[in-house]
């Protein structure tokens, strides 16, 4: 290179804002610039070529060459003996790992020790930091084996699920015409007896997940040191080795949990031992007919959310279908709700509506991925139950409104967005082909047009609250207005980069719980003027 300042700013690059960074297109400015680039579409332009680079900052590799130039113009002088504090260590004892000076020569003199710039210690150094990446690389291998052992245990817990659905499709099959929505509530049952246990498993590989990034974390800062000491060597370079010392290599014991929810997953039965002969013979209207059923089946199952006969259009269902294989749908409800709520009433003609990918609907403005929607609906469903009252913010088009109103079944759903024309869009597009939703008795739904940072305080508090927009805090109006027993989850970070969703419970006593778990890049959460200026 033949200069070592940032080509847009001029400032010398430095180890701190001015750490000299590489783009993919192999063009290197420093970390102040780069972290004020504005990102289109999620990614840098680069200044020179404008080839685009989507990493983070934070994962940007600094410019080796340039780091190598700023150390060889420093002159560091030698670490002072810790005895004589007046004098340089010039020599490291191995016996007792500790650098010393000449006057404490004699101290070691039956030791193995050897001048502090020698290739043993260079050596030695490299080797005690080997062996501390393939510790970490072990204690990685580790976690991600018990990760695919929480998986194996869900899969488990599924397929035992899809067997006795397998089992009720059978035993129903004379009677299908006649009572097909009895029987899709019996199949929605199934969920319960496992909701509990696929709760903790799920909390389980998320767990797992952060133990896999910290200890992808520990190997990336060793590599870190490796790259450090390789251009240093005396006392820097010892300083920069024992740095490993505060690195974490405690093992996750995760094995006996584990263990305990394998077993719990064997254990699990389903009795559905089902003879329908009585059921049949009785037949002489459907109330007289689901009786007889319960009556045959001692069993009956609980109340669930009121079904409108819809007839699911089969790319939706394709769609969904793609979902459910790539392990992005868990639960049977999640399932039904999508592929009977068209994506394609909710978004412009001219759109794609059955792409994996957002789409514009105006107002500056997109509608969430299917994929984002089936997880925002795997995390609630817990909450989303019979009688649930529940607040969406930043509505949009409505989508996840109607999902989440589906879900209770009955209750309270409120879509909340600031901008009116989106708000009578959404009316337009819940008429389309769920206006059985604005016409329930027991379910009372309601589109109001208002800055959804104040929250919607004339009907708090409320037991689901989601936010469908960046957002750097939650909100405190949202926070006062959650329901003890409620659940808040928000996309939380900086508006113009990534966030991280964050799900806030309220306990009984009033204390929140918050926990965030994967990266995402939402539009912010602000006012009309912002997102749609004049």
């Amino acid at each position: 290179m033949e200069s070592f300042q940032c080509p847009i700013c001029f400032h010398d690059f430095n180890s701190s804002e001015g750490s000299p960074l590489v783009l993919h297109c192999g063009h290197t400015f420093c970390l102040k610039c780069i972290s004020a680039m504005e990102r289109r579409m999620g990614a840098l332009n680069c200044p020179h070529c404008r080839s685009k680079d989507y990493r983070e900052v934070s994962l940007m590799k600094k410019n080796i060459l340039v780091l190598q130039h700023l150390s060889e113009s420093k002159n560091e002088p030698l670490a002072p003996c810790a005895e004589h504090q007046n004098l340089e260590a010039t020599f490291f004892c191995l016996d007792e790992n500790v650098p010393f000076c000449s006057r404490c020569a004699t101290k070691h003199k039956k030791h193995d020790f050897y001048d502090i710039d020698d290739t043993v210690i260079t050596q030695g150094t490299d080797k005690q930091l080997e062996e501390a990446k393939k510790k970490a690389e072990d204690l990685l291998s580790t976690a991600r084996s018990e990760r695919d052992w929480s998986v194996n245990i869900f899969n488990k817990v599924e397929e035992k699920k899809a067997k006795a659905i397998e089992e009720i499709d059978r035993k129903f099959e004379p009677l299908l015409q006649a009572i097909d929505k009895k029987k899709k509530e019996f199949v929605m049952s199934l969920n319960r007896p496992v909701n509990a246990l696929v709760k903790r498993i799920q909390e389980n590989v998320e767990y797992c997940d952060d133990i896999v990034k910290k200890r992808q974390k520990t190997i990336s800062d060793i590599d870190g040191i490796m790259r450090q000491i390789s251009k240093i060597a005396g006392p820097a370079r010892l300083q920069a080795v024992q740095s490993i010392n505060k690195l974490s290599f405690e093992q996750d014991k995760l094995a006996d949990k584990l263990k305990t929810l394998e077993q719990e997953a064997e254990n699990l039965n389903f009795n559905m031992d089902i003879s329908l002969d009585s059921a049949l013979r009785s037949v002489e209207g459907l109330t007289s007919q689901e009786i007889a059923i319960e009556n045959e089946l001692k069993w009956s199952p609980e109340v669930l959310p009121a079904a409108e006969e819809v007839h699911s259009n089969p790319l939706q269902v394709q769609l969904v279908e793609t979902l459910a294989i790539e392990g992005l749908i868990s639960t049977q409800s999640v399932r039904t709700v999508m592929e009977s709520t068209d994506r394609k009433d909710f978004i412009p003609d001219e759109s794609s509506p059955y792409e994996d990918r957002p789409q514009r609907i105006g107002f500056n403005t997109t509608i969430s991925a299917p994929h984002m929607h089936a997880m925002t609906l795997s995390i609630l469903e817990p909450w989303l139950v019979p009688g649930a009252r529940v607040l969406d913010i930043g509505c949009g088009s409505g989508y996840l409104t109607v999902c989440m109103a589906k879900m209770i079944g009955r209750g309270k759903v409120y879509g909340v967005d600031h901008i009116e024309e989106l708000i009578n869009q959404a009316i337009d597009n819940i008429r389309k082909s769920n206006l059985y939703l604005l016409q329930k008795n027991d379910l009372e739904m309601r589109m109001v047009h208002r800055d959804g940072r104040i929250g919607l305080l004339e009907y708090a508090p409320f037991d689901v609250i989601h936010i469908g927009a960046a957002t750097p805090e939650i909100p405190q109006p949202l926070l006062e207005q959650l329901a003890p027993g409620g659940v808040l989850m928000a996309p939380v970070g900086p508006i113009s980069g990534f966030q991280h969703i964050t799900i806030v419970k309220k306990d009984e006593n009033g204390n929140l719980q918050t926990h965030s778990s994967q990266t995402v890049n939402y539009a912010p959460l602000t006012d009309r003027d912002r997102q749609c200026p004049s």
